[in-house]
């Protein structure tokens, strides 16, 4: 794991090649399983196989982009997120069930057309 200042990281046009984010070890090389821009105050989830790890932000230290990351687990990781709160919706957005409408099949048979219907409703606008 690594934090890094998003103002080390300065934008450059696409055509441009990159910069460099971690520090190539090559006896024990490290890669990048996911990237994200949030806050120190959320929690990093760290899925394994087994198991779910949540690790505060701000326990890893802010360094400098050419450094090498801290080790934050032993295990394989599986996959990583960000942890966030679930909330109960406010009553302003709470959602109120319409009333049912009574439907009579009458009405839906005076509102539908027959092929013949359509067919003539398509040739006179075929005609304009």
């Amino acid at each position: 794991g690594k934090r890094v200042k998003l103002s080390e990281c300065e934008r450059i046009s696409r055509a441009r090649k990159g910069v460099q984010v971690i520090r190539d070890v090559k006896t024990n090389p490290y890669y990048i399983l996911d990237a994200y821009v949030v806050g120190n105050k959320h929690n990093l989830g760290l899925k394994h196989k087994e198991d779910i790890e949540i690790v505060k932000l701000t326990d890893l230290p802010i360094v400098d982009r050419y450094s090498t990351g801290s080790t934050i687990c032993k295990g394989q990781l599986v996959s990583t997120f960000i942890e966030c709160e679930l909330t109960n919706p406010s009553k302003k957005e709470e959602i109120v069930e319409q009333p049912k409408k009574e439907i009579s099949l009458d009405s839906v048979d005076q509102k539908m057309m027959t092929i013949d219907d359509f067919l003539d409703d398509f040739k006179v606008g075929d005609e304009n």
